[in-house]
């Protein structure tokens, strides 16, 4: 990607109090208490976002602002500001909500799935044994079923 430019943004007193790219201004890039704050891309299409939370870390899911809150984004990387600032093309302009956890989520559709497969296999079983309880209760009226049912059950199947 190529370097972008910004104007630097200073208040009266000379400090630092953000970024101009074009119409865009980069707002939430103050330093306080000698804390930074840190910038973040999402997988896929790369987007850019303020974070605040020095617990997010990559592959986390986050919502953001911008975006539906039904959006779950994962990050791809944590940035520095100036690692934003050599990468990303525009001011970045959104944050980042909060941290989401899936993990309880993600149990349940584990478990359903889990479910899903041993029900699978019971009624399998059950099919067989139905099978079988239908041949053995036809072969207790048909001497003949019962000679069938017998050899049936020498070979095994």
């Amino acid at each position: 990607m190529a370097k972008v430019k910004f104007e630097v943004l200073r208040d009266d007193d000379g400090e630092v109090r953000g970024y101009k790219l074009g119409n865009y201004y980069l707002v939430k890039h103050y330093i306080w208490n000698n804390t930074y704050e840190w910038i973040i891309n999402t997988t896929g299409k790369d987007y850019y976002y303020a974070l605040y939370d020095e617990d997010i870390k990559a592959e986390d899911k986050v919502l953001v602002t911008g975006r539906l809150a039904t959006d779950i984004l994962t990050v791809k990387n944590v940035l520095t500001k100036d690692e934003a600032r050599e990468l990303c093309s525009v001011t970045i302009t959104e944050e980042v909500r909060c941290k989401v956890d899936l993990s309880a989520y993600n149990q349940r559709v584990k478990n359903r799935e889990e479910a899903t497969k041993l029900r699978k296999k019971m009624d399998d079983e059950i099919k067989k044994m139905d099978e079988l309880n239908k041949y053995e209760m036809y072969a207790d009226r048909n001497p003949a079923l019962r000679e069938m049912l017998e050899q049936l059950k020498g070979l095994g199947v």
